[in-house]
């Protein structure tokens, strides 16, 4: 295994990406178990973030009501939870735990134009991708910017 490697040779993971529902066929990566994996080589010295890009998918669990065990909610056919696997909607369920995630509700959300948002668990992730563009400045000093935050350029 790649992170049993990297602890091996003190090599540094940045980061894992899971993918949580691809545009052709809605396939959805094990991030429960990636998360967990993270947790298990924690304990041996090697930690990354967890980045779950859910463009596509990760809409969906806007959607989602709390667990019907927990809240004495009772499902209607408006439910989503009633059109996913018990696999997607765990899946959907844990996002809450990655450490940062992209999601387009133009994709699923139907927004008829570009439409989306790179989401941090703690604010102070997006310094990591952070960067200006001498084109898109502001007189302002201290001005936000767009195309400060984010790999596309925008700001979130």
């Amino acid at each position: 295994m790649l992170l049993a490697e990297s602890v091996r040779r003190r090599q540094a993971v940045y980061a894992v990406v899971a993918i949580i529902g691809t545009t052709e066929h809605g396939s959805i990566d094990p991030l429960s178990k990636i998360l967990a994996l993270r947790r298990k080589y924690q304990k041996r010295g090697l930690s990354f973030l967890v980045h779950a890009d859910a463009a596509w998918g990760g809409y969906f669990a806007s959607m989602l009501v709390p667990n019907p065990a927990r809240s004495g909610h009772e499902s209607h056919l408006d439910d989503p939870a009633l059109f996913l696997s018990p696999y997607a909607e765990r899946e959907l369920r844990h996002l809450r735990f990655a450490d940062s995630i992209t999601v387009d509700p133009h994709k699923s959300g139907y927004t008829p134009f570009p439409a989306g948002a790179l989401c941090y668990r703690d604010g102070r992730l997006r310094s990591m991708v952070t960067w200006k563009s001498p084109v898109m400045g502001s007189a302002d000093e201290g001005a936000m910017q767009m195309g400060v935050y984010g790999i596309e350029g925008r700001c979130v």
